[in-house]
């Protein structure tokens, strides 16, 4: 079953101050391109795994590439890094759009530096409030409530690393997109949201859309071949 990698639960924020070489945006040296597709995959972050605050590794590379295919109808993917590159395993979709998610949609993002912060253990309590309030049903209302405003002050949503993670449609139920290996267990390690810095959005370019805008895509690594399968959910 899958589950999520607890620990060390950090956030993305954008920042030139940095011990380790994180970025958002920008794009790789050698185009990430389905088998069969006509356009490269867009990269999200490059990951300096040298930073003890990510929590998952990939064995033999230091900087991880965390990509997605949004222009390929929001597809589900799943690709590994191997001594050629990036192989992109499995797709969803090859039904590729050059408006979609929206108009005028970039090819690319704007290369921004980030850094990596550690989430202390007093906000950590808050998302798990949030997360526990969100999944019964009926919901808690009250405390969904009370905590949203205090997840706001944080700037929530956000990019997150590590922990539990706010599952709008619980931890995708995926195998291993390697062929090759028979896993069965893939953990969520990352989430990124609508707004990864700001004036990016990746899912819309109308601001009176924006601010309804939960989707999230979610990052997970197979726990034997270290295979990622990237997807998308929201409310």
């Amino acid at each position: 079953m899958n589950q999520f990698v607890l620990e060390p639960v950090s956030r993305a924020r954008e920042d030139t101050a940095c011990d380790f070489r994180h970025a958002f945006g920008g794009e790789l040296e050698s185009p990430a391109i389905p088998p069969g597709g006509q356009a490269p995959c867009h990269l999200l972050y490059t990951i300096d795994t040298d930073d003890p605050l990510f929590p998952v590794r990939v064995p033999g590379v230091r900087f991880l590439p965390l990509i997605y295919c949004p222009q390929y109808n929001a597809a589900a993917m799943g690709y590994r890094l191997t001594n050629s590159g990036i192989n992109i395993d499995f797709i969803e979709s090859l039904e590729w759009m050059d408006d979609f998610p929206y108009g005028h949609y970039p090819r690319s993002f704007p290369r921004r530096d980030i850094r990596l912060e550690r989430i202390g253990e007093k906000d950590i309590d808050l998302l798990e409030r949030y997360i526990d309030a969100n999944e019964p049903d009926p919901r808690d209302w009250d405390t969904i409530d009370s905590c949203e405003k205090e997840l706001k002050a944080l700037g929530y949503p956000f990019t997150q690393f590590g922990g539990r993670h706010m599952m709008w449609q619980d931890i995708p139920d995926v195998t291993c997109p390697n062929q090759a290996c028979k896993s069965t267990r893939l953990d969520v390690f990352g989430v990124v949201w609508n707004t990864p810095v700001r004036g990016v959005y990746l899912w819309d370019d109308d601001p009176n859309y924006r601010a309804g805008n939960d989707t999230q895509i979610i990052y997970q690594m197979c726990q034997d071949c270290s295979a990622i399968h990237v997807c998308n959910r929201c409310t």
